[in-house]
């Protein structure tokens, strides 16, 4: 396959929403109770019950050690690695960050550290690239939308596929199954 991979960071490979409870001290569970599995586009706000600009204003406080120090998801570094090995340089982490330095030094520094790749692109509007020249792997159903059939929602504990995240929490590997059955299913087309 010479098509690029195109992988997000933030809740596919490593837990921003875990980061973004401990910051606001809201429990999963109580997340889980409280917030339906979402089908659109979703924001901070909607996730925590407390204004947008505050949340964003927690974490920026935090700056560098907040993105820095973001938890590899149970599945994060083997989805990674194994795709690596089977894709190589073709396999790019895809990340939008926030306008801050602390932002973007930390989510560089993290994937070098956690993923030993500079195969990188920091890209804020992910609409912006072209969706006939890669496929995408993304958690955020508008990010998918634009990729269309190049585009694979993965689930995640804030969208419509939550029952499937639920179940790669107790088995980690069924989510290198369903990315990697996506992927050949695409390369075929």
């Amino acid at each position: 396959m010479s098509r690029k991979i195109l992988i997000d960071m933030d809740d596919v490979i490593c837990d921003f929403i875990g980061g973004v409870f401990e910051v606001v001290g809201i429990e999963e569970e109580d997340f889980l109770r409280r917030v339906p599995a979402l089908d659109t586009s979703w924001k901070i706000t909607s996730l925590c019950g407390i204004p947008e600009d505050i949340v964003w204003n927690m974490i920026d406080r935090r700056g560098y050690s907040f993105w820095g120090n973001l938890k590899p998801l149970p599945w994060g570094m083997k989805l990674w690695k194994e795709l690596y090995q089977q894709y190589g340089e073709n396999l790019y982490v895809c990340t939008s960050p926030q306008p801050t330095l602390a932002c973007y030094s930390a989510k560089v520094e993290w994937i070098w550290y956690y993923l030993r790749t500079m195969n990188i692109i920091l890209c804020p509007d992910k609409t912006l690239l072209k969706p006939q020249e890669a496929l995408m792997i993304d958690d955020n159903p508008a990010v998918i939308s634009h990729f269309g059939e190049n585009g694979f929602l993965f689930p995640g504990i804030n969208n419509s596929k939550r029952n499937e995240w639920l179940e790669f929490r107790r088995n980690p590997s069924k989510a290198l199954d369903i990315v990697r059955e996506w992927i050949k299913e695409r390369s075929r087309v």
